[in-house]
């Protein structure tokens, strides 16, 4: 008979790795290009209102002023709707772009975390997790973060 010797634990691996390349990349990638499209809107904004009024009086408007430097005037309105349904996505796109970012945001942290309470099994033993917990059970994170990551996002 075979004498029985304990495997060592695999080395720990960095948060880095428990997400793919892939993965990663995608989710920098319209980081950036979200970052890059705000300062880039910033810049054309602050543009505009010099051709009315100097910089120094941009604190002078009020929030939520309309104004002649405050208006999106990239599509002169016509007889058609076309003009209309563009203004509508130029303002609701960027609502969508940026939800679809805090999912690749999120699925990325959940990945991270969950690859790190995985790994924290092995290393001590803790209590299930279920979603009406009992006695030693613990409870399971809303949406599967923890408060601490999930509050700030």
């Amino acid at each position: 008979m075979k004498e029985y010797t304990p495997q060592g634990l695999p080395e720990r691996k960095r948060w880095f790795d428990a997400v793919s390349r892939m993965r990663w990349m995608s989710t920098l990638i319209v980081c950036v290009i979200l970052i890059a499209i705000g300062c880039l809107q910033l810049g054309i904004g602050i543009k505009g209102f010099r051709e009315f009024h100097e910089i120094q009086n941009m604190w002078d408007i009020s929030l939520g002023e309309v104004t002649a430097a405050t208006l999106v005037t990239a599509f002169q309105p016509t007889k058609t709707w076309t003009p209309i349904l563009r203004m509508i996505l130029l303002a609701n796109t960027p609502q969508l772009v940026v939800s679809i970012a805090y999912f690749m945001y999120n699925a990325v942290m959940t990945c991270v975390l969950l690859a790190a309470e995985y790994d924290d099994y092995a290393v001590e033993r803790k209590p299930l997790r279920v979603s009406w917990a009992r006695g030693a059970q613990r409870s399971t994170y809303y949406l599967s973060l923890p408060y601490r990551y999930s509050i700030p996002l």
